[in-house]
């Protein structure tokens, strides 16, 4: 269950997320004294541990939570936006609006 950005409402949402993490110890990579290190695409998915375990549902949650839309609408979100006045860009009245439109290129 998430809840909607625009309601407020909760509505169940499905993850599909691929998990392609990789556990090296903390001591595998040179440590860099100032220096900069840049990262390669492979990197990313590295989390280093130290001591004989690591947290693997730590490492899971962590990459479901960034796999989760923070933004996600959900059924009503329409009907909540009607409601308050907003509607949908290039659909605003008024003497602004025509003003605007009327500064458009073709």
């Amino acid at each position: 269950m998430q809840p909607c950005a625009i309601s407020t409402e909760p509505f169940p949402v499905a993850i599909d997320e691929p998990v392609d993490l990789r556990f090296v110890e903390d001591n595998a990579r040179p440590a860099a004294e100032g220096d900069e290190i840049e990262l390669e695409a492979d990197d990313c998915d590295e989390i280093e541990y130290s001591g004989d375990m690591f947290d693997l549902g730590e490492a899971v949650a962590q990459t479901l939570g960034l796999a989760i839309d923070p933004y996600a609408e959900g059924p009503n979100a329409e009907a909540v936006r009607a409601a308050a006045g907003i509607v949908k860009e290039g659909e605003q009245d008024g003497p602004l609006a025509a003003m605007l439109a009327g500064l458009k290129r073709d």
